[in-house]
């Protein structure tokens, strides 16, 4: 798989794995969802925390997707190395904008115990 196709796929099954925190399927364990020691020992936290933050992916993952068709779109002049570097730099910044988001909802829920 060359790296453009999975820059390309990255946002697609970020969004499929976002949908199952959201709607609260999945439960605590050790490999998928947010997993801090206050959520792996309270259910309720666990729940409330992976489904913010599972909504915040979907949000984030569905806009990257969107951004890398308009990228790809719109860069077909560019060299293939500037038009991964873009579909990259946006799938971090929405990585990360989600990292913020669910510390802030874990120290929401926190506070709201």
């Amino acid at each position: 798989m060359n790296p453009h196709t999975l820059l390309v796929v990255s946002g697609p099954l970020l969004f499929v794995l976002a949908i199952p925190l959201w709607m609260r399927i999945v439960p605590p364990n050790v490999l998928y969802g947010v997993r801090t020691r206050a959520t792996m020992a309270d259910e309720t936290l666990w729940y409330d925390v992976n489904a913010a933050c599972g909504r915040d992916l979907a949000i984030a993952s569905a806009l990257a997707t969107v951004g890398t068709w308009v990228i790809d779109a719109r860069s077909a002049a560019w060299v293939p190395e500037l038009r991964n570097l873009a579909i990259a730099a946006l799938l971090i910044v929405s990585l990360a904008w989600v990292s913020l988001r669910c510390r802030a909802a874990l120290r929401s829920a926190r506070v709201a115990r």
